[in-house]
């Protein structure tokens, strides 16, 4: 399992969700540094198991799941706005 601690929310991904999710990432790489940011980010959890992201990678990461319609992955990862434009993960249950 590969862990993704986002604004100190934890979020356990598959390998597998993760590299299609590195995979996303790096195919933004060449027109966004935040995008190639993040697929560093994501190859360093698949070879260590856990990564603490920082806010704009975890914002990367929102707009790419976002963007692509993961939907096993948004299940996992909710953005919810709170108090105008600051924005907060809602975690659902891994159970889901």
């Amino acid at each position: 399992m590969i862990t993704l601690e986002l604004r100190n929310q934890r979020v356990t991904l598959t390998p597998e969700q993760a590299e299609r999710l590195r995979a996303a990432a790096v195919e933004q790489g060449s027109v966004s540094p935040r995008a190639r940011d993040l697929a560093l980010a994501l190859e360093w959890a698949l070879a260590y198991g856990t990564v603490k992201l920082r806010r704009v990678e975890s914002d990367e990461l929102l707009r790419l799941v976002n963007q692509r319609n993961l939907a096993d992955i948004t299940e996992r990862v909710r953005l919810s706005d709170r108090r105008g434009s600051r924005r907060r993960f809602t975690l659902l249950p891994s159970g889901l």
